[in-house]
């Protein structure tokens, strides 16, 4: 399939909250670097509190919109979710894309959802495939071929979907990529990233935020030449209880004994004493 060089360096792909190659500003940066940390801190609270009763929520979503083709304003399709019982947050989010037809390494897609003042932002495709910027060297320059997409993006997935040609792939009669895979996470200039790139914006970004409000999904074209289609995407939720004062006192314990060894012996005592007083 043949390709033609584009050398659009792109617009605003989301004003205020990313900047111009879709990228989550800097000053958020801060709070997404200890996020494993925070689900297992998390997941350690409600333990000790007591049982943990899990919620899973999984809603689809039909588009049928055409992804312009090389524009970098791209398709915006924004759901609003309501209903979850309040005091549960999401410990883990899962995304199915439909996607047919176009060229697969054209293609930049992240999901994004507000929390009050937080903010959750992954970057689901990143021109897969895309390993060189030098349009010389063919598909390493413009990506994987293959025409869309039906996965599903769960960071427990064995493999990153940017690089799925390296190793086993199953397209269907219409040349879709199926299964499940990891985000590529590269929050990286689609018009530059390469598989080198650091992988950072994860699905995990969402844990630990309220699931109820709107959820993003923003995907765009980035070369000319063929054209995709959104069939429908999808969200598996899952959540856990909000962590008690009680929880988060014991999480400060556990959280110190963490970073420093020498308070590991105190922690048992610690947290007995706290559940010890509180018992009527």
């Amino acid at each position: 399939m043949y390709k033609r060089a584009n050398h659009m360096q792109g617009e605003i792909f989301e004003k205020n909250t990313v900047d111009n190659c879709g990228c989550l500003k800097s000053n958020l940066a801060g709070f997404f670097e200890p996020v494993q940390l925070r689900v297992a801190i998390i997941t350690i609270g409600l333990v000790l509190c007591g049982s943990v009763k899990a919620g899973q929520y999984s809603l689809s979503f039909t588009n049928g919109n055409t992804i312009p083709d090389a524009n970098p304003t791209g398709l915006t399709d924004t759901r609003a979710i309501s209903g979850i019982p309040a005091g549960e947050i999401i410990s883990r989010v899962e995304v199915g894309l439909d996607i047919s037809g176009g060229y697969n390494g054209d293609l930049y897609a992240y999901l994004r959802h507000e929390s009050g003042t937080n903010i959750g932002f992954s970057v689901l495709l990143n021109r897969v495939g895309k390993s060189s910027n030098n349009p010389g060297d063919g598909e390493l320059y413009f990506g994987y071929p293959d025409t869309g997409f039906v996965v599903t993006l769960s960071d427990s997935a064995s493999a990153d979907i940017h690089v799925y040609r390296s190793g086993s792939y199953m397209t269907n009669e219409q040349g879709q990529l199926l299964g499940t895979w990891q985000p590529d996470a590269r929050n990286v200039n689609p018009y530059v990233v390469v598989t080198s790139d650091l992988r950072s914006a994860y699905l995990d970004s969402f844990a630990g935020l309220d699931p109820n409000g709107e959820w993003t999904l923003f995907i765009a074209d980035c070369s000319s030449g063929e054209i995709a289609m959104l069939q429908t995407w999808s969200l598996n939720i899952l959540t856990v209880p909000e962590p008690s004062p009680i929880a988060l006192v014991a999480l400060g314990t556990v959280g110190t004994a963490i970073w420093f060894p020498s308070v590991r012996r105190r922690v048992t005592t610690g947290l007995r004493t706290i559940f010890t007083n509180t018992k009527s």
